[in-house]
């Protein structure tokens, strides 16, 4: 592979690894607007569904 290649490949990678995923804004966001324990329901639901698509 030549060097070109692997720097583009490596720079997807980080961006992919430190960009935060769709259910961490979700969570961020329900934290902040409706508090940790209404914000438990919505992470468990998000777990739940990470756990059927398992």
């Amino acid at each position: 592979m030549d060097f070109q290649t692997w720097l583009a490949f490596f720079s997807a990678c980080v961006f992919i690894a430190i960009s935060p995923g769709s259910g961490a804004v979700l969570s961020m966001s329900h934290g902040l607007a409706y508090g940790v324990r209404q914000t438990s329901a919505t992470i468990g639901g998000l777990q739940l569904g990470l756990l059927l698509i398992l």
